[in-house]
């Protein structure tokens, strides 16, 4: 099966703890990956920013 034919996997709350570590694992297999969250200030806006680079650097598309 190809990156194709997997469809799109949609996680809400991608920067956060339980949704980043989702799809870092799913990017990392090949998955295609729709991220969505608010960026609010809840906590450290820093780690969120972080945590998206590094899911840009898995997948150009992210």
């Amino acid at each position: 099966m190809t990156k194709q034919d997997q469809g799109i996997t949609l996680i809400t709350g991608v920067i956060g703890f339980i949704g980043f570590h989702l799809a870092k694992s799913l990017l990392l297999r090949g998955y295609s990956v729709l991220g969505i969250d608010n960026m609010n200030d809840y906590y450290d806006i820093r780690l969120k920013e972080e945590r998206l680079r590094y899911l840009k650097n898995i997948d150009k598309d992210f």
